[in-house]
């Protein structure tokens, strides 16, 4: 078996591909995680970008190919950069791994308001976002009608990923208690606990507190300010070990309005495509009270 996960992002994909690299380094034996179209990254990004720019028609799908062929254990394929990819590539590709035997396409799908605000705040921390939420919104997608075409596009493409792949799609929501690595156990039948096994050891990743964010987003001033680059992922280190007076940790930056919108939006369209396991996951109601700040 051949398991293509495609993201999408911020659904736990970095640390499914960090699990899955490590297990490869101890050498676990339960799943093949291939080095090619890795590029020295624990995720197969160099694979999709080749993939984007030339086809299918490469020597590292080849090397996957004869990989999967010749494997005792299901081979996983990971990248949330695949989920941008024109889905006639995507069939494409699925097909051309199908050759080796049995692909299933892994895809979890997140509520799209709490998405867009984790994608901001990512882009805060790693410094490809130095506006605020409102500003974000607009560069991102220019306006409230953007937002609205964002957010049927994302829909469409899941109607068509379905449409062209049929059941090797294994479509799953982001809902309370969700794992990334318990979603890949349950398709290969790989216990939970062997691909958990390596969980402590994989990198933070959850909501950093609101000064660590502002102390982020205000990195680029602060550098022109002081002369000198900082470096950013030493001083997210530091600012983790850090407890500051008077911290959030619970609070979102995204306003009551901008958050219904977008619900009411995404689930609109979401009925519109037929995607209606999004309904029954994201209800309305499923605003969580938290308190709300400009960031």
């Amino acid at each position: 078996m051949i398991i293509l996960h495609i993201g999408m992002p911020k659904t736990g994909t970095s640390s499914l591909q960090h699990s899955l690299a490590l297990q490869m380094r101890s050498g676990g034996t339960e799943l093949v995680y291939p080095l090619v179209g890795r590029a020295g990254s624990v995720g197969h990004h160099a694979l999709a970008r080749l993939v984007a720019a030339r086809g299918v028609d490469i020597s590292e799908v080849d090397e996957l190919v004869d990989i999967a062929a010749n494997a005792t254990a299901p081979v996983v394929i990971s990248s949330e950069a695949f989920n941008g990819l024109d889905v006639p590539i995507m069939s494409a590709r699925v097909d051309r791994l199908a050759t080796a035997g049995e692909v299933r396409v892994l895809m979890a799908f997140r509520e799209m308001a709490s998405f867009l605000e984790s994608m901001y705040l990512q882009g805060v921390r790693t410094g490809r976002t130095t506006v605020s939420f409102d500003q974000y919104l607009n560069l991102r997608v220019r306006n409230w009608l953007g937002v609205y075409c964002w957010l049927k596009n994302r829909f469409d493409h899941v109607a068509a990923l379905r449409l062209a792949l049929g059941e090797r799609l294994c479509l799953k929501l982001v809902v309370p208690q969700f794992n990334a690595l318990e979603m890949l156990s349950e398709l290969t039948e790989v216990p939970a606990h062997v691909l958990l096994r390596h969980q402590a050891e994989l990198p933070r990743n959850e909501k950093r507190s609101l000064k660590t964010q502002i102390t982020m987003l205000n990195l680029k001033a602060i550098e022109r300010r002081i002369g000198r680059q900082v470096d950013r992922r030493l001083l997210l280190r530091s600012l983790q070990q850090t407890e500051f007076e008077d911290d959030l940790h619970d609070y979102t930056v995204m306003s009551e309005q901008q958050f219904g919108l977008v619900g009411r939006r995404a689930r609109k369209w979401a009925e519109r495509s037929g995607f209606h396991e999004y309904l029954a996951a994201f209800p309305e109601s499923q605003r969580q009270a938290r308190q709300h700040v400009q960031l």
